[in-house]
């Protein structure tokens, strides 16, 4: 059976259907659904594609990278063959090329770059997912304002993104 744009169906009426696409597609989606005398089942489908998906956001440090080695990672993709990531500024790939998790070592003079991830299946490679970094360090949680009685103690505590993190606090005049 011709579907249209040379896609081709043989097994129509039966639970399993052999399908061919045209070497031009990227994606279709392929419904189903059972009937018999009495009635017919809801819609399920499948979406088919040639080129793979972008990848989902990457997973792992952006900012405060300074001289080290960090991960990085993206959900499995379950039609992937392999995994292509490429960077930009200083940096090298330790391990991992061709997986959803790679390693980078960064030099002490890095100051910002990109991190790229494509996904390849048998037929093609998907768009990139990229993540900016840098070794600019951001407070990501503020200390909270606290009241505090004459000889008590307070505890205050903030959160950061970065490698080998130390903190620098300081007290302004008190009043």
């Amino acid at each position: 059976m011709d579907c249209g744009s040379g896609v081709t169906l043989v097994g129509q009426g039966n639970d399993t259907v052999q399908i061919t696409f045209p070497n031009n597609y990227n994606y279709t989606d392929i419904y189903v659904k059972a009937n018999n005398g009495c009635g017919s089942s809801s819609n399920r489908s499948v979406r088919v594609r040639a080129t793979p998906e972008t990848p989902l956001p990457i997973s792992g440090l952006a900012s405060g990278i300074c001289n080290g080695i960090t991960s990085y990672t993206v959900p499995s993709s379950p039609t992937a063959i392999s995994y292509n990531w490429t960077l930009t500024g200083p940096g090298t790939i330790l391990t991992g090329q061709g997986t959803n998790n790679i390693n980078i070592d960064y030099p002490n003079t890095f100051i910002s770059g990109k991190i790229c991830v494509t996904i390849t299946n048998a037929c093609a490679t998907g768009s990139p997912r990229c993540l900016l970094t840098s070794k600019d360090i951001a407070l990501s949680e503020q200390p909270q304002d606290f009241q505090t009685c004459n000889s008590t103690q307070a505890m205050f505590s903030v959160g950061a993104l970065g490698m080998n993190l130390q903190y620098q606090w300081r007290k302004m005049v008190l009043h």
